[in-house]
């Protein structure tokens, strides 16, 4: 009788009821972890609310007990920031739940975070890298991350072999070095590239072997102190340019056809350096990023030659599949907007997307005939149409040239050379197979659209047109 008379006392009419306030918890009630076992930057928490005489309609979280943020969520993961300088820290969390009646929480759930710093890594990725050999410049993709945060990485630096340290800018993750070509022993220092851009920052870097074997190196620190472990890129070798060497020879073909072309630039007498872009059918010896890899080192030379064919290769970094011309187009209009001379012999099929060939090489359209085809006998071979002393080349006995493409040259170039056509089953079109670009007289490009290593019946006067083009009008 005693506790019902308490009962209705207390629901007497018009006495007033008294909101209570909200509880929180937090689904973890503590965490005792010490040393090493302690959490990295990056936590996940989750909370919940209750309120016995309505709803939660939020919380309010804080990090001091002071200043609260309103949020309605349950749970979100923190990336906390250590001290700079410092291994450990332990970082205080509140959360407090709000009801239906704006009724906060006045015990507000706490937690003790133990935190410790992890250390960051840095890498290269080798497969966009020098696979073997580079020759002046060589190019790196890398990349460096922390679990704590990108953002607490304080510097990545790198090093050839035992140089100084170099720091990185941490906003690019392409670096080119462009090695010293005075140097072709000992350690030499390299201007360095960012991305595609080709202009070097302000300081070089040292301790690069020239014409030796390279190793570079890679570490991060973050604001705590703590290191990566260093990474090292794929040892390869660096050769310098070869010193009072005035061509570029690039080779898109394999070494037999090589081989057929350095029979005739040999006993010109002409110094080269050579790139064996087409020695590996994969594209493997090829640039990963052709600017500012390639760019840079045809920059470094006032003559380019390049030997390809219809060969397609691909891309490292892009997937793209294009021809060696097409991936050199770029490269090759630097090339000659800064003076540069090109002479190039390539070969095309009828089918073939010139989009990205016209306006870097004087041809703009290929000569395709609804029917038949066109064909080079030996005794025919090709003849200039130019006034000069250019020798009329063949191809020998057993070499017959099916299928040749003719092409048509940009409207700043000039005819060169034609073939001796035979037309057969009713082929249609011009015969000009060699084009030049001459702006003032002066000879810029010359480019043949059939490969000129098939037409060496009479050795000699092969030589005579490698030597007039490269030598005499170079």
């Amino acid at each position: 009788m005693i506790l019902a008379a308490a009962l209705l006392q207390s629901c007497t009419k018009g006495t007033p009821y008294a909101d209570k306030f909200p509880d929180t918890q937090l689904s973890v009630k503590e965490i005792n972890l010490t040393g090493d076992e302690r959490l990295n930057s990056t936590v996940k928490l989750n909370w919940f609310g209750f309120d016995s005489d309505g709803y939660i309609t939020g919380y309010e979280i804080s990090f001091d007990n002071k200043v609260w943020s309103y949020t309605e969520r349950v749970d979100s993961t923190f990336s906390f920031s250590i001290p700079s300088g410092q291994d450990t820290a332990d970082v205080d969390f509140w959360v407090r739940a709000i009801d239906n009646e704006n009724q906060r929480d006045q015990s507000p759930a706490h937690l003790s975070i133990p935190l410790k710093n992890s250390a960051p890594t840095a890498s290269f990725n080798n497969e966009f890298g020098p696979r073997d050999t580079a020759l002046i410049v060589s190019t790196f993709s890398w990349s460096a991350t922390d679990p704590d945060g990108d953002g607490t990485i304080a510097s990545v630096e790198i090093k050839f072999n035992n140089g100084s340290w170099y720091a990185l800018n941490q906003g690019s993750s392409i670096i080119s070095f462009l090695l010293d070509t005075a140097v072709q022993t000992g350690s030499a220092q390299a201007d360095v590239y960012y991305d595609q851009v080709l202009t070097p920052v302000s300081q070089k870097i040292d301790g690069l072997l020239p014409n030796a074997v390279n190793s570079l190196y890679i570490r991060a620190t973050d604001i705590a102190g703590a290191v990566s472990k260093v990474d090292t890129a794929i040892a390869y070798f660096l050769k310098n340019k070869t010193p009072n060497t005035n061509l570029l020879w690039v080779t898109g073909q394999g070494a037999g056809t090589s081989q057929k072309y350095a029979d005739v630039l040999n006993p010109i007498g002409i110094k080269y350096d050579r790139l064996d872009y087409g020695a590996d059918i994969n594209g493997a010896n090829m640039p990963s990023y052709w600017s500012p890899t390639f760019t840079l080192i045809s920059s470094l030379y006032p003559k380019l030659f390049v030997n390809s064919d219809q060969t397609t290769f691909k891309n490292r970094v892009t997937s793209r599949i294009l021809t060696l011309l097409e991936f050199m187009g770029p490269s090759v209009q630097e090339f000659t907007n800064n003076g540069g001379k090109s002479f190039i012999t390539t070969s095309f099929n009828k089918e073939q997307n010139l989009s990205e060939i016209t306006g870097p090489y004087p041809v703009s359209s290929l000569v395709v005939s609804s029917a038949g085809q066109a064909r080079i006998y030996p005794d025919s071979g090709l003849v200039t149409v130019m006034t000069g002393p250019y020798p009329n080349v063949n191809p020998p006995s057993n070499n017959l040239q099916t299928g040749v493409v003719p092409i048509v040259g940009t409207t700043d170039s000039e005819d060169f050379y034609r073939g001796r056509l035979t037309k057969l089953n009713n082929w249609q079109g011009t015969d000009i197979v060699g084009v030049v670009r001459r702006p003032n007289g002066i000879w810029s490009q010359v480019l043949f659209g059939v490969e000129l290593h098939n037409y060496n019946a009479n050795p000699t006067n092969l030589q005579l047109l490698f030597e007039e083009i490269l030598v005499n009008e170079f």
